[in-house]
């Protein structure tokens, strides 16, 4: 029989190299929906963005914003490409990996979500 047991050290040094992956949406134009457009879902989606970036220390490379806003490293919010990004991580991600998604819309009844 053999045992292995992991150490606090052993413990930190796989969550160092574990990635977090994220997919960050937010849309306010909702005209061609019929209900117009609203405020603050870009906004919420390109500082919750900045907050991974910044605080959370996350990897510029693993982390994808989409929204109607001008943000630099906005991504064109389409849905395909939407589900591309999310397959693309899914596909990169290990057992060691998490995948954040984040969203920030109306629904189609014109509630919060």
């Amino acid at each position: 029989m053999v045992e292995a047991h992991s150490s606090q050290a052993d413990r930190s040094a796989a969550v160092c190299n574990s990635k977090r992956y994220a997919a960050i949406v937010g849309v306010n134009d909702y005209s061609e929906s019929g209900i117009g457009n609203v405020s603050f879902c870009m906004a919420d989606a390109e500082a919750f963005y900045e907050a991974l970036l910044t605080y959370c220390e996350y990897d510029p490379g693993c982390v994808v914003l989409f929204s109607d806003g001008s943000h630099k490293d906005t991504e064109k919010l389409l849905r395909s490409n939407i589900l591309a990004a999310v397959s693309d991580m899914s596909t990169r991600a290990t057992k060691e990996d998490s995948i954040l998604f984040f969203r920030t819309t109306l629904t189609s009844r014109g509630t919060w979500s």
